[in-house]
């Protein structure tokens, strides 16, 4: 759902959904996704997130892989919402 849309600024509120096999949960998380067209970047923001990783993911050098996908994420609301890729 775009919450957002004022040029170059805009923002859109999601979902994450993490599945951990090793403890065979998964937890579905809001999310909202800020998009900035002027210099192409996306951030997320959702701090329960943040937290899951910090406690699943003690390694800051092994996040990195999960930061990525949550970007390919965000590229899929923009694109479903504006039928054009963000990145």
């Amino acid at each position: 759902m775009v919450i957002q849309q004022d040029p170059p600024h805009y923002s859109i509120k999601g979902e994450i959904i993490i599945h951990n096999a090793d403890a065979d949960t998964t937890a579905v998380y809001e999310a909202t996704y800020h998009y900035n067209t002027d210099t192409r970047s996306i951030a997320v923001n959702c701090p329960e997130l943040s937290d899951y990783i910090n406690r699943q993911i003690p390694d800051p050098a092994k996040r990195s892989p999960f930061v990525g996908s949550f970007i390919s994420i965000g590229n899929a609301y923009f694109m479903f919402c504006y039928g054009t890729p963000f990145l």
